[in-house]
């Protein structure tokens, strides 16, 4: 399993790309400013298993709600 440098370091990409933070810490039953405190590195830094669950998790909503953005705006482009 990876080390939780590693999955921080896909969050964050995921993450800007995404944005909708607000949305992902709500599906993830945290605090926006614990989700920031998790992006920023400033908080579940021991590598450990339930570290890494909290953070493949994170990841998985960023990409869902992506999906979901992303879709929607393949719907609108051909409606055109």
């Amino acid at each position: 399993m990876l080390k939780v440098n590693a999955l921080r370091d896909e969050l964050k990409i995921v993450s800007e790309e995404v944005g909708k933070h607000k949305e992902v810490a709500k599906k993830g039953n945290i605090s926006l400013q614990y989700l920031s405190q998790i992006r920023q590195g400033t908080n579940v830094t021991v590598n450990n298993k339930k570290n890494q669950e909290l953070i493949i998790l994170l990841i998985g909503i960023y990409r869902e709600i992506g999906k979901d953005k992303l879709n929607a705006l393949i719907k609108v482009l051909q409606e055109k």
